[in-house]
């Protein structure tokens, strides 16, 4: 998926060097980490939910442009990397 053109983000005319899911999963992971408040758990599953169905809509489909692709897979980064970002959170105790 790497290796076509048409799945990758363009970059002042180049294309990216992973494919636009892989760019929004990563932007996504990194982003979990970055929100403040917690995420519900509904609300992970949610997007975990929307970003894998994307993907398997896709599959048996055309290709979807790539800013789609992009925003599916920010939906799996921060679903995917949620648990962590919320393990990782420090306490506080009042």
């Amino acid at each position: 998926c790497h290796q076509e053109p048409s799945r990758a983000l363009l970059i002042d005319g180049l294309p990216s060097l992973l494919c636009a899911r892989c760019l929004g999963t990563f932007a996504g992971g990194a982003a979990a980490f970055l929100i403040p408040a917690c995420l519900s758990k509904r609300f992970v599953l949610g997007l975990l939910a929307t970003g894998a169905a994307a993907w398997l809509v896709e599959a048996a489909s055309q290709p979807w442009p790539a800013e789609v692709r992009l925003l599916a897979g920010v939906a799996l980064g921060v679903a995917l990397a949620a648990p962590a970002a919320e393990a990782c959170r420090p306490r506080v105790l009042c």
